[in-house]
């Protein structure tokens, strides 16, 4: 399956109309349309008809299209899936994640594609990891299904399931996001970090799509528009960053011509692994300059 950039991935409530067409026209990498936590018991069913007749129309360009359905557990998570498979839908985000929950998912999807005779694992799945059970259960969670590209910490429900308060700093998240990284790493997943839902406190939302940046996080969820500028900026190579590790890349690439294993480089010991992820992330500013996201069913 195809990876594509998720630097920021916008949450919009799928019962407002206006904000799935405003959504389309943002700067985001994925747009998630939510039928689950911002959509109200009373309006389930009606914002899955309106995300629904929406797709059906409309297709936001150059945008992976994610649709957060409600939890396995009931009619209602089964029922989402069920209406939604046939929208073109790139990826699933499945919420209260568990090896059981996404097993469930992935047969229901598989017999989708079967029947449309897709190519197998062409629609995506991301993990919403958000109890203690699915922290505990990350490695099941990462390797249930090949349709898995990505894995989210969903910080709100897990700190509620742990009985502790969510604080802007995030010291209380501190191993679950670092479990999350290195699962997410492991098998070649994205790591997607939670929404901070404080729109109004940028610095304290930059703060922490720093802090989960240095953990690995690969892009961070957003629940407002104001914050996909900065989530972008700082999931993204920076011009310095980039040409920091052109130098790192070209002095290496000699340096094995001569027969060396290495080489320094501005007073830096350079090595393998050193060159080895200064190309990573050129081939990520590479992939940023020349995102155009080509949809599931077309890959």
């Amino acid at each position: 399956m195809k990876k594509n950039i998720r630097r920021s991935m916008l949450f919009v409530p799928a019962s407002s109309e206006k904000m799935m067409y405003k959504a389309g026209l943002l700067e985001c990498d994925a747009v998630i349309y939510d039928l689950e936590d911002s959509v109200s018991f009373s309006q389930k069913t009606s914002a899955r008809e309106m995300l629904v007749g929406y797709l059906s129309e409309e297709r936001p360009e150059n945008k992976e299209i994610v649709v957060r359905i409600n939890g396995m557990d009931s009619f209602l998570g089964i029922t989402d899936l069920y209406e939604l498979l046939p929208c073109n839908i790139d990826t699933f985000l499945i919420p209260k994640a568990t090896p059981e929950v996404l097993l469930a998912a992935d047969v229901i999807i598989t017999a989708y594609e079967r029947d449309l005779r897709l190519e197998p694992d062409v629609i995506g799945m991301i993990a919403l990891v958000e109890t203690a059970y699915g922290i505990q259960t990350i490695d099941g969670i990462a390797g249930v299904a090949k349709r898995m590209t990505g894995m989210q910490l969903g910080a709100e429900d897990l700190t509620k399931d742990l009985g502790i308060q969510r604080t802007a700093a995030g010291d209380e998240l501190w191993y679950a996001r670092n479990v999350l990284s290195c699962a997410a790493h492991s098998r070649n997943m994205d790591a997607i970090d939670t929404p901070f839902t404080d729109y109004r406190d940028a610095q304290a939302h930059e703060e922490e799509a720093w802090l989960a940046k240095s953990v690995g996080m690969t892009g961070k969820t957003a629940i407002h528009p104001a914050q996909i500028e900065v989530i972008n900026k700082i999931f993204s190579p920076s011009e310095q960053e980039i040409l920091e590790a052109q130098e790192i890349v070209n002095a290496y690439g000699k340096a094995v011509i001569e027969g060396k294993g290495a080489v320094g480089v501005n007073g830096r010991m350079v090595d393998a692994p050193i060159a080895e992820r200064a190309q990573q992330l050129l081939d990520k500013a590479e992939e940023i300059r020349n995102r155009i996201f080509t949809p599931a069913y077309c890959q």
